[in-house]
C-alpha cells in the first residue's frame, strides 16, 4: 500500500484521487461564544456581547434615556 501511495505522490496525485474515493471532510470549526460585555440591571442573567442585534432589554433601556456604558460589566 505504501508503494502505491509513493507512486501516486510521485505523479502528483493522492491514492484517494486515483481510486475515486472522496477526500476526508475538513473538520468544522467550533463556534466560540463571545464574551459578555453588557448586563441587564433588571435581570443579572441576561447579557449581551455587543455584537449583532441589540436585545430588547438593551433597546428598552436606551429608549428610557439610559446610556450603553451604564450596562457595561
Amino acid at each position: 500500500m505504501d508503494e502505491l501511495k509513493a507512486l501516486a505522490a510521485e505523479k502528483g496525485f493522492s491514492l484517494r484521487e486515483l481510486l475515486g474515493e472522496p477526500e476526508k471532510p475538513a473538520k468544522q470549526k467550533t463556534k466560540i461564544k463571545g464574551i459578555a460585555r453588557y448586563r441587564n440591571p433588571q435581570d443579572r442573567n441576561q447579557t449581551w456581547t455587543g455584537h449583532g442585534r441589540k436585545p430588547q432589554w438593551v433597546v428598552d433601556f436606551l429608549s428610557a434615556g439610559g446610556q450603553l456604558d451604564q450596562l457595561r460589566i
